[in-house]
């Protein structure tokens, strides 16, 4: 019974119950050729385990196999491991592993060197099994084996953090080896062996890749069998990436050979060669042509994936052509066939191998639209190999920004190539729903001059780990990066920019890579502040790329031979800064809070006034929170055009999207951050709404007089009164009725006759005497400074003990609906007046100013406990933090929250 034919009967008797298992191991008594009744045996036992393992949990799974004796060749680190990669629900496919396993290694010939080594290439299931014994190579006599043949592949078990990043899918295992496992466990035995097996579920744990588009990739595997080019496939698989690791005295044997390990392809490529690794192998011993063969698939490999996300223009595929053109002879002589055909066969075989080592970075990162990307840029790639024309001008000439026409043109075809350069690189941000407009006026904002520089020497340029390392900064920090980067790489003498150069950001991938630590958003945001100082036109002009600067410094270091570093350095300041506020933010103190905005103020690490940076999330969820109270305004909203002013986290232009499917529904926002948080959410959730960056104060000059049905102040006048400035007497105050009547007056002026405003927001209370009482212990401190911080007026306060204080009502509605949101929301709370005044003053005084003109306003008549009302989760928020009386110690309730106003156009 052959290997196949076992494993299939293996199959169909674990899946029987017991009783005809049993039965057929009688049947089975009957035959006289041992050899099945042997193997029939065998699978009967594992099968019985199987069954037994059902009612076992995972972490006895190994004991039980060992106890059956199943395992004869797999050591008990490797056996851990495969239990920790299978669900626990799953039992029957952790035999299944550990079966197709052993019989592999049962199968392998250690007689000789030269039939290990050949042995070894002859399957997925093989190669993959003889590696995965790697993880035990002290004990284990295959891994002892291998390494006598391949001493360099000890480099896959060592862990290199200054190698190993992101890129890598993360291991359940205890012992996490990550380049073996992603070698071994995904690129050759999930990847490689799936296509093998030609199973798509071995091959894809979630189903991304489409059936047909699996079929079409076995149909280039198939054509690559038939060639006999298998072995080549999985041994440049196995060599891929084994300079990653390394222990310190083998890396220090490979620099001292003169070679480079920054760039790891092109450092695996020449140990390869160097060390005539190749030449161990029987099977390539008398094929220079294969051997060169896999040097160069390994030398190439993951370029077509960095050309698709921008990292490197086709330029970097130019060494790989040249070879090709070269050895399309030879190679056509090898395989019997002519020289168009050779180079097919050798682009697919560079396709499976970028197939197999993209698929194994991340489960669901290689589907249809990748696949597609892929064929597009290798059938670029047939097309130059068959050419005689240059390859360079070739290259340059599909990079589409070369012209012969007119300079501005040219110009703009050279802003195009730029903009679909960083578009590639923000792939992962725009997918996300970052609009791809920030993008393309990031790059129109440039001076013509530097848009050209960064063309030409991106051209030649092969960026590592940039996407990874810059996307998280706009795009005009990650242009001015990417500028500056480039400038210093022009500018060492050590580099050659008039052909290809590398650049790397790994450094910079683990300097931000720590979304572990407290400090991560501020580390992002001083990298912003760094950049944002950043004079590109007098870099252009000569000045430092990257100057060091009080809140850290870029600096660039040489990596090795045509190769540079970006990294972030924090200066002394700088790390005070990311040890300090972190520590602030987590303080329960008012006191911290309000020295953690004016540390953020002083260094710039703020977007607008409304960004809270260390808690950006929180504050928007915070707009967003009441959804239920806030619906309420819908029921007085006249359907068609509705403008909501202030939109915030969005909730209120998602309630009015649900009610009104049928409205225009618009957004408008003065801030920044809102106005692109709202875009992405719209973007990636398809929202029917939209929103416009914009002052309300200027509202009829984006919306045309009377063309607006109702607009929307959702806890925004409280803003407008205690954040705009207004002249008064020569003099720039906040504060300000003005502030508010103007722009209730903007709004009114889009109003068709028949249209409303519809108003929800603070009232000042009727003034009476409060007494405060506080329970928590940090409640008069907290009192304290806001009445030494309140910027809304002086507030008045008599201490009666330690605990009690006396104020006025208005003042008291003040601090309490500020010490309700707590410490982390002082410093902005503080700065906010809530109740502007009581509700007949309030509604009495917008109706005179907009009584002006021949559609005098009119107030809209609202139910009892309407118009005026107090929000449970104030009452919630405070019931722990203090007691509240009237001037008489009578317990009294806390002042409304909130009111509603609608005013109509008549």
């Amino acid at each position: 019974m052959d290997h196949s034919t076992s494993e299939i009967f293996f199959r169909l008797l674990r899946t029987e119950p017991a009783p005809h298992l049993r039965a057929w191991l009688e049947a089975a008594l009957l035959l006289e050729d041992h050899t099945q009744i042997t193997d029939l045996a065998q699978a009967f036992t594992w099968a019985r385990v199987s069954e037994s393992l059902v009612y076992e949990p995972a972490e006895n799974w190994k004991d039980i196999v060992i106890a059956a004796g199943l395992i004869e060749h797999q050591s008990l680190e490797l056996l851990e491991h495969v239990c920790s990669q299978t669900p626990d629900d799953a039992p029957e496919r952790f035999l299944e592993e550990l079966y197709w396993r052993e019989r592999a290694l049962d199968s392998l010939s250690t007689k000789t060197e030269d039939l290990f080594a050949n042995h070894l290439i002859s399957s997925a299931d093989v190669l993959v099994a003889t590696l995965s014994c790697l993880r035990d190579t002290r004990r284990c006599p295959h891994a002892i084996k291998l390494l006598e043949l391949v001493p360099e592949l000890e480099a896959l078990t060592f862990h290199r953090a200054d190698h190993i990043t992101s890129e890598h899918e993360p291991s359940n295992s205890t012992k996490s080896l990550p380049i073996l496992e992603h070698v071994v466990d995904r690129v050759l035995g999930r990847k490689l062996r799936g296509l093998e097996l030609e199973d798509i579920e071995v091959f894809q744990r979630e189903p991304t890749l489409t059936q047909l588009a699996f079929d079409a990739e076995l149909t280039v595997f198939d054509n690559i069998r038939q060639m006999g080019l298998l072995p080549a496939l999985r041994t440049t698989l196995m060599f891929l990436d084994f300079s990653k690791g390394g222990s310190d005295t083998a890396r220090a044997s490979w620099i001292a050979d003169g070679i480079d390990l920054s760039v790891h392809n092109e450092a695996s490529a020449t140990i390869l060669q160097r060390h005539g690794i190749l030449r161990r192998f029987p099977r390539f011993r008398g094929s220079s042509s294969l051997e060169d063969l896999i040097i160069e698939l390994v030398r190439a490999h993951g370029l077509t994936g960095q050309a698709i996300r921008g990292e490197c223009s086709l330029m970097v595929f130019e060494h790989f052509l040249r070879w090709l053109r070269r050895s399309a002879p030879v190679m056509a002589h090898a395989l019997g066939m002519d020289e168009s055909g050779a180079i097919d066969a050798v682009i697919d075989l560079l396709h499976l191998v970028n197939l197999c080592d993209t698929a194994g970075v991340r489960e669901g990162l290689y589907d249809d639209m990748l696949r597609i990307d892929f064929i597009s840029l290798e059938m670029l790639l047939r097309r130059v190999a068959r050419s005689d024309r240059d390859i360079t001008q070739e290259l340059l000439h599909f990079e589409r920004y070369q012209s012969t026409e007119n300079d501005a043109l040219i110009g703009e075809r050279e802003i195009v190539w730029l903009t679909h350069r960083l578009l590639r690189l923000r792939k992962g941000r725009i997918n996300a729903g970052e609009p791809s407009e920030l993008t393309s006026a990031a790059v129109r904002s440039m001076p013509i001059a530097v848009v050209r520089k960064m063309v030409d020497l991106m051209a030649r340029c092969q960026f590592w780990y940039v996407e990874a390392a810059t996307s998280a900064l706009s795009p005009q920090s990650q242009l001015r990066i990417l500028y500056s980067a480039l400038i210093n790489a022009e500018r060492d003498p050590a580099v050659d920019t008039s052909t290809m150069f590398h650049i790397t950001f790994l450094p910079l991938v683990r300097d931000l890579d720590r979304s572990d630590q407290p400090a991560a958003p501020y580390r992002v945001r001083l990298i912003e502040a760094l950049l944002r100082r950043v004079d590109i036109v007098a870099i252009a002009e000569g000045a430092p790329a990257l100057p060091d600067d009080v809140l850290g410094s870029f600096e660039v270091e040489l990596g090795g031979r045509q190769s540079h570093a970006v990294r972030f350095e924090a200066s002394v300041e700088a790390q005070a800064l990311l040890t300090l506020l972190p520590a602030y933010e987590k303080k329960s103190s008012a006191a911290f809070h309000a020295t953690l905005k004016t540390l953020c103020d002083l260094y710039g690490l703020r977007k607008d006034e409304f960004d809270r940076l260390a808690n950006e999330d929180t504050y928007l969820d915070h707009m967003n929170a009441a959804r239920s109270d806030k619906e309420r305004m819908l029921d007085y909203v006249v359907p068609g055009c509705i403008v909501e002013i202030g939109p915030g986290g969005g909730v209120v232009l998602d309630l009015l999207e649900m009610r009104f499917p049928d409205s225009d529904i618009v957004g408008v926002d003065v801030s920044k951050l809102v106005v692109e948080s709202l875009r992405l959410r719209g973007e990636a959730e398809k929202c029917g709404w939209r929103v416009i960056e914009a002052d309300a104060f200027d509202l009829p000059k984006h919306l045309p007089p009377n063309s607006v049905n109702t607009v929307i102040l959702c806890s925004v006048l409280h803003e407008i009164y205690s954040y705009v400035e207004r002249e008064i007497d020569g003099v720039m105050r906040r504060f300000r009725l003005e502030s508010v009547r103007d722009l209730l007056r903007a709004c009114y002026a889009t109003l068709a006759p028949g249209g409303r405003i519809v108003i929800r927001d603070g009232i000042m209370p009727v003034d009476d005497a409060r007494i405060i009482e506080f329970i928590d212990p940090d409640g008069p401190e907290f009192f304290r400074l806001f009445q030494d911080q309140f910027e809304g007026r002086p507030i008045c306060g008599e201490w009666l003990d330690e605990k009690r204080v006396r104020l006025g009502a208005a003042d008291a509605m003040e601090f309490l609906y500020c010490y309700t949101w707590g410490p982390s929301s002082f410093p902005y709370e503080v700065r906010e007046q809530y109740g502007v005044l009581p509700y007949e003053d309030y509604l009495s005084t917008i109706l005179a100013w907009l009584s002006d003109g021949e559609h005098p306003p009119r107030a809209v008549k609202l139910p009892p406990g309407e118009f005026s009302y107090l929000q449970q989760g104030y009452i919630d928020g405070l019931a722990p933090k203090i007691r509240l009386y009237d001037g008489a110690f009578q317990a009294v309730d806390l002042p409304d929250s909130n009111a509603l106003m609608v005013i109509e156009k008549t």
